[in-house]
């Protein structure tokens, strides 16, 4: 029916050599968020993140449930990204190591979505390493363009480049001194002659 789950979508790593010793502080993290600009998950719904054994031979019983969000209830809904902090377990440190995301949702249609985000794997981790030195987008840019997304190249003219571009740069590090945020864009044609010239501000 409509509002029934099923197993819909599997994202699988490829193997991974994880031939370390517990000593070694070995952390899996990620960012998790429910629905997005998408359709919310049903309270039924569900996202799993399972780990590989490689020793077991069986394929079915490799695999082990280590972290799961089951449903999704809360009003208003909730648009943040939620960190997840996992130690792996020392029956997880071989060589073939795989892990795999994996959801139950309605799969009549386009619902029940959610999204993953910085997915890490490594040594000498902690539960509080929850801090990443990272500079990204938040949302795709623009069109450089002033009144299209694209045009052929015989259509194209210097005018019809925007004089500015707004994006949406987000700082994920704790830090707000020491990291450079600013950043330039040239276009040059097929001679090698600059078109435009931006730089953030």
């Amino acid at each position: 029916s409509a509002n029934s789950s099923s197993p819909a979508d599997t994202l699988t790593s490829k193997p991974i050599y994880l031939k370390y010793h517990t000593s070694d502080s070995i952390y899996f993290s990620f960012f998790w968020q429910a629905m997005g600009r998408g359709n919310l998950p049903e309270i039924q719904d569900s996202l799993l993140l399972q780990f590989k054994n490689p020793s077991i031979a069986n394929d079915t019983f490799a695999w082990a449930n280590v972290w799961f969000h089951a449903g999704y209830s809360a009003l208003p809904p909730d648009t943040i990204f939620h960190l997840v902090m996992i130690r792996v377990d020392t029956a997880y440190l071989k060589e073939g190591f795989q892990f795999r995301f994996r959801n139950w949702a309605t799969t009549s249609g386009n619902d029940d979505h959610w999204n993953i985000d910085y997915v890490l794997l490594g040594k000498n981790r902690s539960a509080s390493d929850t801090i990443f030195r990272d500079v990204a987008f938040v949302y795709n840019s623009s069109s450089l363009l002033q009144n299209y997304t694209s045009m052929p190249w015989e259509q194209y003219q210097p005018s019809e480049m925007k004089t500015n571009l707004n994006l949406f740069v987000r700082n994920n590090d704790t830090l707000s001194l020491g990291i450079n945020t600013t950043f330039t864009d040239t276009i040059f044609d097929s001679g090698g002659g600059i078109q435009e010239h931006y730089r953030s501000e």
